[in-house]
């Protein structure tokens, strides 16, 4: 009976069970990697359901049809903005003022969820990882259903601003990652490297599955019946938690509430000179990613004359992209190279894809620079390894909560800027020959400018060490020692590739690491 249970367990999520994480830490895994997806199918679609309807809302207040999702019409015909000046014209009224509603939506949002993601990563280590996921889950739920009923602007910026200070997407992902390193405390860091991977490509799937439903359920059905689909992931999420979640937090600890603000949070990359570092390259790589990504909408609306669910198709192939970097590019690249390569080459695949996405005039060939993107993501399961081996098991919630609050200050810098950017750059238009014909200023925003940020990251990563010959920072050590003389390259290296020698008996033979295999 047993045997068969293993069998099963291997069926449904071979790689983890393959890893001996023991029964309850291999079922906490799939729960949270489960939850994640769910969550972030529901986050992944607001960008798409939100530009629609404030675009939706422009059309009418300039007098245009609201059911207008694109120059074309829903219908592939109301107008045409080479024939029709005057229509064209208040067209790009309507996109300048949908791109202003959507830099307003994204400062509220960004603005309450900065703020307060600190402290849900200062709450999961003292009350529990169970307790800041349920909160953060029910919020996210609450706000989608906020934009899908209340009619007047005002009042549904302030009640979104509101629910977003219950942690917003990242506190989520931050106290998901802690779960994650509470399960996989003994293993070999390589190993559990690997399992940050999966977990992290269950992530983009999520990313991967929303914007094509959204952009689907927006055509059929309207924006704001979008925005109640949407809530629906977070709710069921929310609930599997409540009855399922068997919490993973052993030893809690005061909350330390001069760390529950972003400035207090992020202090901790400045205690080692290394992994502030590693925050340099971060900051800039994530600015880029979400501001291309903010844009992408409002891009395909304009340049390319898409609806809502063509855009959202484009959106779900660039993030599936990322997913299958995560989950194959990855840990075949870390056989061959040092971490500190891989961080090079993702950040110069960035800036590659994104400028090249922002110059191409031909949508097959702008479809093969979304599929393109295997690469860029790849730096996101090598910092929250590397963090969480540098600051210990006693400060998994804070130092993840940190990277968290890191990921979200990239966002609301980006989620601000480039709208803004966008409104101040829709009439700009540059004649390069064979390459930018049109809508130059779209076009900069949406991919010279990331790729310009993925630029500074590419300079920035290749300050870091030389990763050569490592050996694993272990977990029983101090944390307050390791965050003063560890080295993030060496808990880096260690994680993706190097020579790790084995403390005790985890892996079975076929499954165990040793420096040849590195």
């Amino acid at each position: 009976m047993h045997r068969a249970s293993d069998m099963g367990m291997k069926k449904a999520h071979p790689k983890l069970s393959d890893e001996k994480l023991s029964s309850g830490q291999f079922n906490t895994s799939v729960l949270v990697s489960f939850c994640l997806l769910l969550f972030w199918t529901g986050a992944s679609g607001v960008v798409i359901a939100a530009s629609s309807l404030f675009l939706q809302q422009a059309c009418g207040d300039v007098g245009l049809d609201p059911a207008i999702s694109n120059r074309n019409g829903s219908d592939g015909g109301c107008f045409d903005n080479k024939s029709n000046s005057t229509q064209h014209d208040l067209y790009t009224r309507a996109q300048s003022g949908a791109a202003t509603s959507l830099f307003a939506f994204t400062v509220v949002t960004g603005i309450a969820s900065l703020l307060s993601c600190p402290a849900f990563g200062a709450l999961a280590d003292a009350q529990g990882r169970k307790v800041a996921l349920c909160i953060t889950l029910l919020c996210a739920c609450l706000s989608n259903l906020t934009v899908a009923v209340l009619q007047v602007r005002t009042y549904m910026l302030i009640a979104v601003g509101a629910f977003n200070f219950g942690g917003g997407p990242y506190a989520v992902v931050g106290t998901a990652f802690s779960v994650i390193a509470d399960v996989s405390p003994t293993l070999p860091v390589k190993i559990r490297a690997k399992i940050f991977g999966r977990v992290e490509a269950c992530l983009w799937f999520g990313l991967l599955i929303g914007p094509v439903a959204t952009g689907a359920i927006v055509d059929r059905f309207g924006s704001r019946h979008a925005f109640v689909f949407l809530a629906i992931p977070p709710f069921v999420a929310a609930c599997l938690i409540l009855t399922c979640f068997a919490e993973t937090l052993e030893q809690r600890r005061p909350i330390c509430w001069a760390r529950c603000n972003p400035l207090g949070s992020l202090h901790i990359f400045t205690t080692n000179r290394a992994a502030m570092k590693m925050a340099l390259v971060v900051l800039p790589a994530c600015i880029a990613i979400v501001g291309h990504s903010v844009i992408m909408p409002l891009y395909c609306y304009d340049v390319y004359t898409w609806t809502a669910q063509k855009a959202g198709v484009l959106q779900t192939i660039e993030f599936g992209s990322n997913a299958l970097g995560l989950l194959v590019v990855l840990p075949t690249l870390a056989r061959v190279m040092p971490a500190k390569w891989i961080i090079i080459i993702a950040n110069f695949a960035g800036l590659i894809t994104y400028s090249a996405e922002g110059l191409v005039s031909s949508e097959t060939l702008f479809f093969v620079c979304a599929g393109s993107v295997l690469l860029n993501g790849l730096y996101f399961p090598i910092v929250r390894a590397a963090v969480s081996k540098l600051f210990g098991p006693q400060k998994y919630g804070e130092s993840l909560g940190a990277v968290a609050t890191l990921q979200q200050l990239a966002q609301t810098i980006a989620a601000i800027a480039f709208p803004r950017m966008y409104s101040s750059l829709l009439h700009v238009n540059a004649n390069i020959p064979e390459i930018v014909t049109d809508d130059f200023g779209p076009r900069l925003v949406f991919g010279l400018i990331p790729g310009g940020c993925a630029a500074l990251a590419f300079i920035a990563s290749c300050t870091l060490p030389t990763i050569e010959t490592i050996q694993c920072v272990d977990d029983s050590s101090d944390s307050e020692d390791v965050a003063a003389h560890g080295d993030v390259d060496s808990a880096v290296s260690s994680t993706l590739g190097g020579n790790i020698q084995e403390q005790r008996p985890l892996l079975s033979s076929k499954f165990s690491f040793t420096g040849e295999d590195a």
